[in-house]
């Protein structure tokens, strides 16, 4: 899996050299990808005896059936989101904005002031979602963030049977993919789950290392957490923790293990930092800036609250469509006691205690998403019941797997319901400006609902664009008023704010009462 890693993020820093020497022209974004599609594809012809030892594992008995069924219909439901225009908040503010803005402007940029200030933040995802939008729209970079969800499902199956057994493993694959929070995500352009692919391989190789000792695991860790550093900044949470943990594990120069796995993330991770103080003079904008709300900063909340906060993850009444598994609370009592029973699970069970820790210190406007990177240990810590030996427990263990499936089809039911939406469009049934006018919030993401842009705007004009927050559905050239620096424009929309006093003798041309989207040009 290192070599995919490799693979992987070569690509987004490719993309983010070409952006970075304005070097990023649809041609060339086209032509690195399909070199990169070769590679990857004899990558994967290569291991293909693999992959077939992988599905095997379904066939071994009835409860490694069921669930290789139950995953096979997640991955179904979580296509069809996938394959659907995108709808919600974050992918159309930015994760799909700002790929966009590069490839329109031929440069990666960042832009510090409202609304696009996540710019300074690391984009690592956002650099794969370059070429996904070239090739397949929003749905292309759906499906990268689909296939981030798929490949972590078969992180914990492939690594996590070398201590949970085949079917502890695959228990907690199931666990995992069905949680409402991977549904919701997995059918998103969302960046958490390339975030929790890269951070679940740090964890396995901590895990493979604790046991071997062998260097070359420290840079392999390392590595997978500067890419995941890249994708989120709170990675640098997950950094300390397992730097912690090298430092409490190893067995021989305890200072310098932990140290060769901070030195190889910062090595990777430390780009995006760094781009970011040379733009705003502060590595982690907009943190600790005003320009970032309050409620978006990270948090100092009182100790008393740390159990309590932990169960409101599986009851938020303002989350229900991706509030975390209910079967981490209820495997909880029983993980506890195997914990102290068997050393490896101790392992997994200090990883999961930390980096929940972080979590209790980041925003809380992630709610359960923000959670998911750490799922994966937690949903092998749930499953470590499977490796209680007795007559005893037999019928606590079936009556364990069954609550599993329960809960499971359960999540399944939910997530099948709520994409159900998309397949009017998917099948050409229903049309796609009527089904985003009828699904997305019209006062603050655009969205060409009458098609009047379409027929009236052309590829030779530049309108500059004041309001709005959410642009991915522009489908014009434009300048957001953000990083407008003078340059000649053709028009001017307002989206849901007033026309500048400086532009009053223009003359409006369209008005939509309904999205609250004007269009002005000058007076003739």
């Amino acid at each position: 899996m290192f070599s995919l890693a490799i693979l992987v993020g070569s690509l987004a820093y490719f993309i983010l050299l070409l952006g970075t020497f304005g070097w990023l022209k649809i041609a060339l974004v086209k032509g690195v990808s399909l070199v990169w599609l070769m590679v990857f594809g004899v990558w994967l012809w290569q291991r293909r005896g693999k992959f077939d030892s992988l599905v095997r594992l379904f066939f071994e008995d009835k409860v490694t059936k069921i669930s290789g069924l139950l995953l096979l219909v997640a991955i179904v439901i979580n296509l069809i989101g996938a394959l659907g225009p995108e709808i919600n908040f974050d992918s159309l503010w930015y994760h799909l904005t700002l790929p966009k803005v590069y490839l329109m402007r031929e440069r990666v940029e960042i832009f510090p002031n409202r609304p696009f200030y996540h710019s300074a933040l690391p984009r690592f995802t956002e650099m794969l979602f370059v070429p996904a939008l070239v090739f397949g729209g929003e749905t292309g970079a759906k499906s990268v963030h689909f296939l981030f969800g798929v490949l972590t499902a078969g992180l914990i199956i492939n690594y996590g049977r070398r201590w949970l057994g085949k079917k502890g493993a695959i228990l907690a694959a199931l666990i995992f993919y069905t949680d409402l929070s991977v549904l919701w995500l997995s059918q998103s352009a969302y960046v958490d789950l390339g975030r929790t692919f890269f951070e679940t391989l740090a964890f396995f190789w901590l895990l493979s290392w604790w046991q071997n000792q062998e260097n070359r695991g420290l840079v392999r860790i390392g590595v997978a957490l500067g890419i995941a550093t890249g994708t989120k900044l709170f990675a640098w949470g997950t950094v300390g923790v397992v730097s912690l943990m090298v430092l409490v594990l190893s067995k021989r120069r305890r200072w310098v293990d932990a140290l060769t796995v901070i030195f190889s993330a910062v090595i990777l991770g430390g780009v995006w930092l760094i781009l970011a103080y040379k733009v705003t003079g502060n590595p982690i904008y907009p943190l600790f800036n005003p320009v970032l709300v309050e409620t978006r900063q990270i948090q100092w909340p009182s100790l008393t609250q740390f159990v309590p906060d932990f169960m409101r993850l599986s009851n938020r009444p303002l989350g229900w469509d991706s509030a975390m598994s209910p079967l981490y609370l209820v495997m909880l009592p029983v993980s506890v006691y195997v914990v102290f029973k068997k050393r490896t699970v101790l392992v997994i069970g200090l990883y999961c205690l930390l980096t929940y820790g972080v979590w209790f210190l980041i925003p809380r406007i992630g709610g359960s998403r923000f959670m998911v990177p750490y799922l994966p240990a937690w949903a092998l810590v749930s499953t470590s019941f499977l490796m209680l030996v007795g007559k005893s427990v037999k019928n606590m263990k079936l009556t364990m797997v069954g609550f599993i499936f329960l809960v499971a089809i359960g999540n399944l039911m939910i997530r099948g319901y709520l994409n159900l939406k998309y397949l009017s469009v998917i099948l050409g049934q229903q049309d796609k400006r009527e089904f985003l006018a009828n699904n997305v919030d019209l006062s603050y993401v655009f969205v060409d609902v009458d098609g009047w842009f379409e027929r009236n705007v052309t590829a030779s004009d530049n309108v500059l664009i004041i309001g709005g927050h959410s642009l991915y559905y522009v489908n014009f050239p434009f300048i957001h008023e953000s990083f407008y620096q003078g340059e000649p424009v053709s028009a001017v929309l307002t989206h849901n704010v007033q026309l500048p006093e400086r532009y009053k003798v223009w003359q409006m041309v369209y008005d939509n009462p309904t999205t609250k989207v004007r269009l002005f040009k000058p007076s003739k």
